[in-house]
């Protein structure tokens, strides 16, 4: 994993074809691909499950960028120490307003699911943003916003979703 600084975010978001509005949001793409929004399950015990599963779900790919565009807004679930540990055990040290993306190679799924996992946790708002057709925005108003690359991929995560008793906010 390497983390990354806004502008560098800027430019692997330019060097992979996503277009940003005002330098840290994704403009979703309103013809060909379908936007999908679903709720954040309740209870962390689901938690370590659906990190895994959104990190399974954005594959295939071949990076996958975690940018955190949104913290601070429910400080009392902020687990900052928890935080600056991970990113230490990666040799970083600076704070996540100096550097707020996190690319992952595509041989580091189990290292996207735990930055997904804790980001969650801590209320943030953040991109999954990958080199392949899918994308994602998890809000800290504890939804998921994902972009397939077609009515049938749509209609497939549809199915998962409610087999996996996750609820469907907009089809």
């Amino acid at each position: 994993m390497r983390v990354l600084t806004r502008p560098d975010c800027r430019s692997w978001c330019e060097a992979k074809g996503i277009t940003l509005l005002d330098g840290s949001r994704v403009r979703w793409t309103r013809s060909g691909p379908s936007l999908l929004r679903f709720a954040v399950p309740e209870g962390h015990s689901r938690l370590y499950w659906f990190s895994h599963f959104l990190q399974l779900t954005l594959s295939p790919r071949d990076e996958c960028l975690m940018w955190v565009i949104e913290h601070g807004i429910w400080p009392s679930s902020e687990n900052w120490h928890l935080f600056g540990r991970l990113r230490q055990s990666y040799g970083e040290t600076r704070t996540l307003d100096e550097a707020p993306g996190h690319l992952f190679t595509s041989d580091e799924a189990a290292d996207v699911t735990t930055f997904v996992e804790v980001s969650i946790s801590c209320g943030w708002g953040f991109y999954l943003l990958t080199s392949g057709p899918r994308q994602a925005f998890l809000s800290h108003d504890e939804y998921v916003d994902f972009v397939v690359e077609s009515e049938d991929a749509s209609g497939a995560l549809i199915a998962e979703l409610k087999e996996s008793r996750v609820r469907i906010l907009r089809p």
